[in-house]
């Protein structure tokens, strides 16, 4: 199996595949592409001659190497992704429900009386993956729902080589506070921000703590994931929880099937992983 094992929603996922390898007495070898195309094509490249039967493979963001995964798919070698698929490559997928996390996210800002909504979301790539494609459908089918307009300004979009900075100097929140900040000096208040993940909603603090506003009287915030991250803001961060431990087992058992004889010939499996939201103190209430 092959992660990309920055963040610790990803060590939760490589947490999950350890676990159902070793019920399995399967070998487990981890490569980490730390964010880098680069790495992450080396990896691709080894696998197929590591000795390995099949790989797990979390792709990281702007599917520079959709080549090889192709290459791979092609050649026989089965290969699950988790957290995202890729438009255009017909293998297995787990990943959570991501457009219903997000419509639950909006909803739960509007029904709270917020009718200023935006999201804080690194852009959609060339080769759309679907995670970021899913929450954004989330977020606008959360409006449209309930009759609000999507300004031209709803979608606050980080910069790609600021998020791969970020990762590089290990500040994962600079991307999302960047593009933050030059929003909410000119917002007007209160709004509601649905952020990508927690490491975007982070960004999201720090902006509004840089201009002195404050959480959540003036910006209400709700993001992807439950971590530490969110669980340590002040005030903790309200939150669209996954389940990266199911995921990662999920991810081993379509894996075996793969194995099987005659496993290769079944067509691919898309499975969804449900999320639930958790309410904490991140989100004022305007009714």
């Amino acid at each position: 199996a092959m992660i990309d094992i920055g963040g610790a929603f990803e060590m939760q996922i490589a947490r999950g595949v350890e676990h159902a390898c070793n019920e399995r007495s399967w070998d487990l070898k981890i490569y980490d592409a730390r964010h880098d195309p680069q790495i992450e094509a080396g990896n691709l490249t080894r696998l197929a001659k590591s000795g390995s039967r099949g790989a797990i493979v979390m792709p990281i963001g702007n599917n520079a190497n959709l080549e090889l995964l192709v290459k791979l798919k092609l050649s026989g070698y089965p290969v699950v992704l988790v957290d995202r698929g890729i438009i255009g490559l017909n293998v297995d997928v787990v990943e959570s429900d991501h457009e219903k996390g997000a419509f639950v996210a909006v909803e739960h800002l509007i029904e709270r009386g917020h009718r200023r909504l935006f999201m804080v979301s690194d852009p959609i790539s060339r080769v759309p993956e679907t995670s970021i494609l899913a929450r954004v459908r989330g977020f606008e089918r959360a409006l449209a729902a309930h009759d609000i307009e999507l300004a031209r300004n709803s979608m606050i979009w980080t910069d790609p080589q600021v998020s791969a900075r970020a990762v590089r100097e290990g500040h994962r929140w600079l991307a999302g506070f960047e593009a933050a900040v030059p929003f909410l000096q000119s917002a007007s208040f209160p709004v509601g921000i649905f952020a990508l993940n927690d490491y975007a909603a982070w960004g999201v603090v720090e902006a509004c703590r840089k201009l002195n506003l404050r959480i959540p009287e003036q910006v209400s915030i709700v993001c992807f994931d439950d971590s530490d991250i969110a669980r340590a803001m002040s005030p903790a961060l309200s939150v669209v929880a996954q389940r990266p431990n199911q995921i990662g087992r999920k991810a081993v058992e379509l894996l075996e099937r793969r194995l099987q004889p005659g496993g290769m010939e079944l067509p691919a499996e898309h499975v969804f992983i449900e999320v639930e939201l958790i309410q904490r103190g991140s989100v004022a209430e305007l009714r």
